[in-house]
């Protein structure tokens, strides 16, 4: 802004002056796709509230591990290397909702309308603070809904910059670029969890997780199947 005397200058607002960013789609948008129903727009969403309770558990599976206090020690004096992750747990996904025997089971037994997993219902209910691009898949099977991701979807990657003033880029080949540094984090979330949680020790939720579970479990975990 203009600078006078004493008492006299004046700043002009802050602005952004930044413009508005536009990001390839996550997914390209065939031009033979048929819409279906009305378009949302993301503004009203965020406006909308509603009350939900505490839900029902209808299955627990697996065990959690518990917390190794040795981490507790780990200071700047006393640092710890982070170790690479298991080969089974770089860049994991979790099963597909379509595919998870439970789900399916509890579909047919008329548990429920709409099945869905927790990282993607998040990823729905926070649509209108998003800024990097996201896609989801819904089938529907008879007269139920299962939503998931779609194959090949980053979906349940840490992201990284995401609100950030100086935005990162959208570069695939760039080591600092938006699709690289999240699947870093990613990489990074994943070495630590593993390291930090006890091999010997663990609490149950109930039975064993089935085999195409356990291994989309890594470390190994607990699964809750709630009904809201």
């Amino acid at each position: 802004g203009h600078q006078g005397g004493r008492g006299q200058g004046f700043r002009q607002p802050w602005r952004d002056q930044r413009a508005e960013r536009v990001l390839s789609e996550s997914i390209e948008v065939g031009s033979n796709w048929e819409l279906l129903g009305d378009q949302i727009s993301l503004p009203p969403l965020g406006k909308l509230t509603t009350k939900v309770d505490e839900g029902e558990t209808l299955v627990s599976l697996g065990s959690l591990p518990v917390y190794d206090r040795a981490a507790d020690r780990v200071v700047p004096k006393m640092p710890a290397k982070l170790k690479a992750p298991s080969a089974a747990a770089i860049f994991g996904a979790s099963l597909r909702v379509w595919d998870d025997a439970t789900m399916n089971k509890l579909a047919a037994g008329g548990e429920g309308d709409v099945f869905v997993s927790d990282v993607v219902l998040t990823v729905m209910m926070t649509a209108p603070r998003s800024i990097y691009p996201w896609d989801i898949v819904v089938k529907k099977v008879g007269d139920k809904l299962f939503i998931d991701r779609r194959s090949g979807s980053a979906l349940e990657n840490i992201t990284n910059g995401e609100t950030a003033p100086d935005p990162l880029q959208e570069d695939k080949e760039n080591v600092n670029g938006i699709e690289n540094v999240n699947a870093e984090a990613t990489f990074v979330h994943q070495a630590f969890r593993e390291q930090v949680l006890s091999s010997s020790k663990s609490h149950a939720f109930g039975e064993a997780l089935p085999a195409n579970l356990a291994s989309a479990s890594v470390p190994a975990g607990g699964v809750k199947y709630k009904r809201f």
